[in-house]
């Protein structure tokens, strides 16, 4: 019995196809990691990926990611969209920086 050959540009990286796959499970992962509702489905996400403005995806300061728009609501279809990676660091840190003003007033409440 013969093995299967497959061409070397599908050594390392897999197919786009398993890529893709992978960058979902990724990042479904990561959600539930901080305790963040996913609830976009793989189709959902594959119909998401098509509509990227650009094939600069990443962690460069130029690249585009797939960022909630509310960020207190679930990830579904609805609810994110592609910005570039600097813009969304940037909205999440003066986020973060909200929900800290409102923990620290918190505690003054509280003294």
């Amino acid at each position: 019995m013969q093995k299967k050959k497959y061409p070397p540009h599908v050594w390392r990286q897999g197919t786009p196809e398993q890529q893709l796959k992978l960058r979902f499970l990724r990042a479904r992962c990561q959600a539930r990691y901080r305790s963040e509702t996913w609830a976009l489905t793989w189709e959902e996400y594959q119909d998401l990926w098509k509509l990227r403005p650009s094939n600069n995806t990443g962690r460069s300061r130029g690249a585009f990611n797939l960022a909630r728009i509310n960020h207190t609501s679930a990830w579904k279809s609805g609810n994110v969209e592609w910005i570039e990676r600097g813009i969304a660091t940037t909205r999440r840190d003066s986020q973060n920086q909200t929900s800290q003003q409102r923990r620290d007033s918190r505690k003054e409440i509280c003294k």
